[in-house]
């Protein structure tokens, strides 16, 4: 990749971070605060480990709403920011 391949890349991921903020922050605060540590615990261990650990980002879900919301959302990250 080019450097200016790069610096598109980084400038629509900056985008991104901005735009998904504050949805962020609202959902977070709606968690439970012991799942959100948890949950927090166990992405700075897949970080750290790498490995096996990363399995707790592999998603299981039943089919239906929750398969279509998160289909939707990878839709909405992907696409770009008007």
């Amino acid at each position: 990749m080019t450097v200016k391949t790069l610096l598109r890349k980084l400038k629509l991921a900056s985008n991104k971070v901005e735009y998904f903020k504050v949805p962020f922050e609202e959902h977070s605060s709606a968690l439970d605060a012991d799942k959100l540590k948890l949950w927090t615990k166990e992405a700075e261990k897949a970080d750290n480990e790498r490995g096996e650990a990363l399995d707790i980002y592999n998603v299981q879900m039943d089919k239906g709403y929750l398969s279509f919301f998160f289909k939707e959302l990878l839709l909405i990250i992907l696409s770009p920011i008007p």
